[in-house]
């Protein structure tokens, strides 16, 4: 299989294909999702101290499933800017 991908690519520079790389739509993707579920969560923590002022352990799970989150996101990002 790598044999395949690598006779592409060596075809692909050879004939002057465009790149096509789509990482800028991916970021963009990427960082409009993770905004989104910042709000989504910002908004259900702020009616569990509003109304209820308990957390649970379904949230504390959230924040520890939004915060790998962000960590996978901001590590995926540098890499991205990186190269």
């Amino acid at each position: 299989m790598l044999t395949i991908a690598a006779t592409l690519n060596v075809t692909s520079v050879a004939c002057d294909f465009p790149v096509r790389d789509k990482h800028a739509q991916f970021d963009i993707l990427a960082i409009t999702l993770v905004t989104i579920t910042a709000i989504a969560v910002g908004l259900r923590f702020w009616e569990k101290l509003r109304y209820e002022r308990k957390f649970r352990l379904d949230d504390y799970l959230v924040v520890a499933v939004f915060v790998s989150l962000c960590r996978s996101q901001k590590s995926a990002l540098l890499i991205t800017i990186a190269t």
